[in-house]
């Protein structure tokens, strides 16, 4: 949430303000580089000496303060997400009488924030100061050898002066970026951030020539079956099971132990490491994905309820299903009778904590 609010509204931010304002100074720049040029040529390269020098000096400051803005953008984000959750869980909070928990959290999480967002600004903030030094100390340099050269008759007091003003000219731009360096930091840093989730691996796309699921009779076996979410940690090892059709199966075990990572194998948001799974003989690697999920229906452990009515909800997974199909479901899973009590029975509208409204 924090990554498609706050660092996206950086990017936006530094997008409408600077673009414009670059432009315009690379405008400024080229065309007060040109009249120097041909008011002298020698004096321009003598002011452009500065520009090295101001590369030197924000490249240096940018190594430390990129580090703070990305320590900034990542703790403003735990915080948002740490307020949600509390705010989610209020009334959990409040029966376990974890508010000063929940407050030391919150100011230790703040600490940190507040902590590498001054770091940031102090470092960042340096960059004025130092261009404008930098810019003076040019500004000195091409009056004390424009001076020499006029002594030496290579050239009039009023094109020094001309030249004073144009260096002026061509050095306000620069010093007005710099002094926007940390909103453009600070966005680089958001965008960063935004990147990571849009260059997230997606699920991998299979080939479309792949059959699809026929009606199946409901056999699943697990043959040797290994897996981990991570390579050095498995799960699961040499597992080997089987479901007959009609089969009430229970799987048993403490938490860590495979159960879930089990059901997330047989509907393939993971794919096993080693062995196989078949359903009615066939490997459902062999299978295509989305005719595989439609065969099966699952009930998860925390159940969501979007906003809308329980007919709705209850329809979500099959979605051409009809009023007299959802009513003979909830029958068989023995909810018709509650939700007949409710004031508008299917028809109630739900937020999505699943309270009628």
């Amino acid at each position: 949430m924090s990554r498609t609010t706050n660092d996206i509204e950086n990017v936006s931010n530094t997008l409408n303000q600077s673009v414009t304002q670059l432009i315009s100074s690379v405008v400024t720049v080229v065309g007060a580089l040109v009249l120097m040029l041909s008011l002298n040529v020698w004096l321009t390269v003598v002011s452009l000496i500065t520009i090295p020098i101001v590369m030197l000096v924000t490249g240096k400051i940018a190594k430390h303060t990129r580090s703070y803005f990305t320590g900034q953008q990542q703790s403003l984000g735990e915080l948002n997400g740490f307020i949600e959750e509390t705010v989610s869980g209020q009334k959990v909070i409040k029966v376990f009488r974890r508010e000063k928990k929940a407050a030391d959290q919150f100011r230790s999480i703040n600490s940190r924030l507040r902590e590498v967002g001054i770091k940031a600004q102090i470092y960042s903030g340096t960059i004025g100061p130092v261009m404008n030094v930098v810019n003076n100390l040019g500004f000195a340099v091409i009056a004390a050898v424009g001076g020499w050269m006029a002594y030496k008759g290579w050239t009039s007091i009023g094109v020094i002066v001309s030249f004073l003003n144009y260096s002026k000219q061509f050095s306000r731009p620069v010093n007005e970026l710099a002094n926007q360096f940390n909103m453009i930091q600070s966005a680089v840093a958001g965008a960063e951030r935004v990147f990571e989730v849009m260059d997230a691996e997606t699920e991998d796309e299979e080939a479309s020539d792949r059959p699809p699921v026929p009606s199946v009779r409901g056999e699943v076996r697990f043959e040797e079956v290994s897996f981990g979410y991570r390579a050095d940690h498995p799960i699961l090892k040499r597992v080997s099971l089987t479901a007959k059709p009609g089969d009430t199966i229970a799987l048993v075990g403490p938490t860590g132990a495979g159960k879930t990572t089990i059901v997330n194998l047989l509907t393939r948001f993971y794919d096993v490491t080693e062995g196989r799974i078949t359903v009615d003989g066939r490997d459902i690697r062999e299978l295509d994905k989305i005719s595989l999920r439609r065969q099966l229906g699952i009930v998860l452990q925390d159940a969501y309820l979007f906003s809308d009515t329980i007919r709705e909800n209850l329809r979500y997974g099959h979605l051409d299903a009809t009023d007299a199909e959802i009513e003979a479901t909830a029958k068989l899973a023995g909810a018709d009778g509650f939700i007949r009590k409710l004031p508008q029975g299917y028809d109630t509208r739900l937020t999505a904590e699943g309270k009628a409204t």
